[in-house]
């Protein structure tokens, strides 16, 4: 697995798992929005900002990922892969925490 061609692909996978993580998240939280507009009649301004800080930069560093991963060295690969992963386990955790609610 040291062969940097399958570091590239396993980053571009990676970051495609924390760009359809953070897709899940949207329609989570639209469906969590829809579902307490219609119990309430109204939304709260806590429930709009709801984790939403971290997801952008989050988007940010995977498209990165994708546009950058070939030209990248073998060690920022590896870091890259272990980041957009970790990113994409916390925002698939805030996705299961919406559904609940």
């Amino acid at each position: 697995m040291s062969n940097p061609t399958n570091w590239a692909k396993l980053c571009r996978y990676t970051a495609i798992l924390n760009i359809g993580a953070v897709m899940a998240f949207a329609a989570a939280l639209l469906r969590f929005l829809l579902k307490s507009v219609e119990s309430q009649g109204d939304i709260s301004p806590s429930v709009v900002s709801y984790g939403g800080v971290y997801h952008l930069p989050f988007l940010f560093v995977a498209i990165l990922t994708l546009l950058l991963s070939k030209r990248m060295t073998l060690g920022l690969q590896k870091g890259l892969v272990g980041l957009n992963t970790l990113m994409a386990i916390f925002t698939l955790f805030q996705v299961v925490n919406l559904l609940g609610e």
